[in-house]
This record gives structure tokens, sequence and C-alpha cells, in this order.
């Protein structure tokens, strides 16, 4: 979901679900599909037979969602494919698109949200088992976080092997 390998998002399992009302602040109007909420669930990065996710260059993810009212021959869920996106706004733009404007339906909401995708990292709710789902914004701070910490450290381990160079 973003034009760098961020991976925060891509465990086998990860599901996100779209919510064009959710908005980023209080006073900020949504995004709606003929006066209503469009409500998207279970989006996931489509994976190969190894189980590895699908992309390609330079960051574009395969993404799928799934069809409730359809199930395979064999009884397993149906998803169907959306395509390749590289990241919360170009698949944004696809779901209103798919899901609304294909169909003749009205999106409205504010310019900024609709072309300049403002608040899109809040529409996008993650969900993986085990975890509380939260907003993609919520999970995005987290991983910058925790990649920070992880280059600090690193930086420390640097700086004590080069002082512990330095005394021999």
């Amino acid at each position: 979901m973003a034009s760098r390998q961020e991976g925060f998002f891509v465990q086998d399992g990860d599901e996100l679900d779209y919510h064009s009302a959710i908005v980023p602040s209080e006073g900020k109007k949504p995004i709606h599909v003929n006066g209503h909420e469009l409500v998207v669930p279970r989006l996931r990065v489509r994976r190969d037979s190894a189980g590895k996710a699908i992309t390609q260059p330079p960051g574009l993810w395969f993404w799928e969602v799934n069809d409730p009212d359809q199930l395979e021959p064999d009884g397993s869920e149906t998803w169907m494919e959306l395509g390749f996106f590289s990241g919360p706004k170009d698949l944004e733009k696809k779901l209103l698109d798919f899901f609304a404007r294909d169909w003749g339906d009205k999106v409205t909401g504010p310019t900024g949200a609709l072309k300049d995708g403002h608040g899109v990292w809040d529409r996008f709710l993650f969900r993986r088992s085990g975890e509380q789902t939260k907003k993609m914004m919520e999970v995005r701070e987290e991983y910058w976080q925790a990649q920070r910490q992880q280059q600090q450290q690193q930086e420390e381990e640097q700086e004590q092997e080069q002082e512990q160079e330095q005394q021999q």
C-alpha cells in the first residue's frame, strides 16, 4: 500500500476494510455515494501459489476483494481481482469507480479527499488475526516508529563497535 516497500500490512491473512465516511478529524466532510457511506469489507493483497505477495516494480501491489455473494465450486471464498495499485489513494479511486461511478452512482465529498486523497489512510481499517482493528494511519505510524527505533539501535551498536575497535 505504499510506493516504498514498507511491508507493514502484507502478512498472509492481513485484510483491509474501506469506509468512505471516516474523516480524519471533526468538522471534515465524508465521502458519500448517493448520499450514503460506501463500505467495502475484506480487501487484501493477492498471493501466488507459494504464498508470496504479488507485486510489480515500482511498489505496485496486486489487490483483490472478497465477493460474499459467490463461492468457488469447492465451497471456498471467491475473490475478485482489482488490479495493481501503488498506494491508498489509487486503491480508493478504484473502489469508488468499481462500486459506484461505473454504475452511474454519484460520489460526493471534499475536493481534497476525492482528488488528492486527503485522509485516505484513515478511511482504510486494518485487520490482522489476534490484533485489534485500527486505522491504516495508526498502523503506518507504528511501523515508522518501529523503523526509527530499529535504525537508532543499529546506529548505537555501530558506535559501540567503533569504540571497542578504538580501545584495542
